[in-house]
């Protein structure tokens, strides 16, 4: 047994709620330092006949096991497999969010066979490994409370159900928006605006609806959850329907260069990756063995992990993210030795209206190595192009931050630029 040294310990929790352990990541290990008067619950749960095994085999629950670590304060610690990529809930697309809320209940379904439960089903206690959503919260399986219902049932509704429905009907900004808030989601405000409730009636008209979804079957919420869709198009949601077929020069150019670096480059970000198509011929392709592909068009996003699932490609992980807004923090988290913007810079510029001293310097975020980026000569659309807008100035602010080690202009309306990311 080797004791902890608690001042290495790193403590990325945001509140610390969990009764049964606090979780940190400690010399590059994610474990969980059971509180004591949880010992024998845990080791309850350990042992109760297979629950933990059977759930890590069906890739529900992160692989967990007793750690050789040892603590006065505990007498149990757990480690976990670490997942690299970080992302919030906030940053999945609808068919993610789908994804999860199944993973909610099929996890729930399993548990209750042993006669467990979870007591808590918020999306913060799951996090998406590549196209795998994973429940990651060891403290809140507990026993089962009543057998004929399940204690979460109501947090589910607010959480997943309701959301879901509103989502697919076309309220997409108004639930993103309660995702990123820490404000919980309100449970008769979404029932008032699903219905079209008038305030004034609420009182009376509520607590039948309300009766009615805490009666809901488990199976029943699954099969609802399973048919919804979104109906709802976006600007860039179908831009690179066509893409799939083939690859195309620019892109083999860039791929050519990836594979010449080997194992300088284990790790890539795309940003502007639409559908991530370049993404998933790298991922094919190269020796990349993680992949961060992004887009702010939701319905692109959808579309590049429904085609990630059905080809079984898990080294790409797809996040929702704006790019022009993200935080430091957000881009921190998805920082690779690699990162990749094609065809984006124009509409960063050009259309958005960020400036070049901004946009670099989040570009600086991503890499922890090389920039591989693309240059618009002709602007958006062949609109009217600024003077200052040339290659030339592109490439001058470009090096503030980065080395330019290539420059390829054999695409035509188009530079790609490669750069190394200089020491800070």
């Amino acid at each position: 047994m080797r004791e902890i040294k608690r001042e290495e310990l790193i403590d990325f929790q945001i509140v610390h709620m969990d009764m049964v352990g606090d979780i940190y990541e400690y010399r590059e290990k994610i474990i969980r330092i059971i509180n004591k008067k949880f010992t024998k619950h845990t080791r309850r749960l350990l042992e109760c006949g297979g629950l933990i095994e059977e759930l890590v085999k069906n890739g529900l629950f992160i692989e967990t096991w007793i750690s050789d670590l040892y603590d006065v304060d505990a007498d149990i610690i757990l480690e976990h497999r670490k997942i690299s990529t970080k992302q919030h809930y906030s940053q999945w697309s609808f068919e993610m969010m789908k994804d999860a809320a199944m993973l909610v209940l099929r996890i729930n379904s399993l548990c209750s066979k042993y006669g467990y439960e979870l007591k808590d089903c918020h999306q913060g206690n799951i996090i998406f490994d590549g196209i795998r959503p994973i429940w990651i919260d060891f403290g809140s399986i507990i026993k089962k409370q009543d057998k004929n219902s399940w204690i979460a049932q109501n947090e589910f509704i607010k959480c997943y159900y309701l959301p879901l429905i509103l989502w697919s009907k076309g309220y997409d900004k108004m639930i993103n928006s309660l995702y990123k808030s820490s404000t919980n989601i309100d449970f008769e405000e979404m029932v008032s605006v699903n219905f079209c409730i008038p305030p004034v009636l609420n009182s009376k008209v509520l607590s039948v609806i309300k009766n009615r979804y805490e009666n809901l079957s488990v199976e029943k919420m699954y099969d609802k959850i399973k048919s919804l869709m979104v109906k709802k198009k976006t600007f860039w949601g179908k831009y690179q329907d066509s893409y799939w077929d083939k690859s195309n020069e620019r892109f083999e150019y860039e791929i050519d260069w990836i594979i010449r670096q080997g194992e300088n480059i284990k790790s890539m970000v795309e940003i502007g990756a639409n559908q991530g198509v370049f993404s998933y011929f790298v991922a094919k392709r190269t020796g990349v063995k993680k992949i961060i592909a992004t887009d702010y068009d939701q319905n692109a996003v959808d579309a590049m992990y429904k085609k990630l699932k059905h080809e079984k490609i898990e080294k790409i992980t797809p996040i929702v993210m704006d790019f022009v807004w993200a935080s430091s923090d957000i881009l921190q988290n998805c920082q690779s030795e690699l990162l990749v913007a094609n065809a984006l810079t124009h509409h960063l510029l050009l259309t958005q209206g960020m400036t070049i001293k901004a946009m670099v310097e989040k570009f600086s975020n991503l890499t922890s190595k090389y920039i591989m980026v693309e240059f618009m000569p002709k602007g958006v659309n062949k609109a009217y192009v600024p003077k200052w807008y040339t290659k030339e100035w592109f490439i001058k602010e470009l090096n503030k931050k980065f080395e330019v080690i290539e420059v390829n202009n054999s695409v035509k309306g188009r530079v790609i630029i490669i750069g190394k990311k200089k020491s800070m």
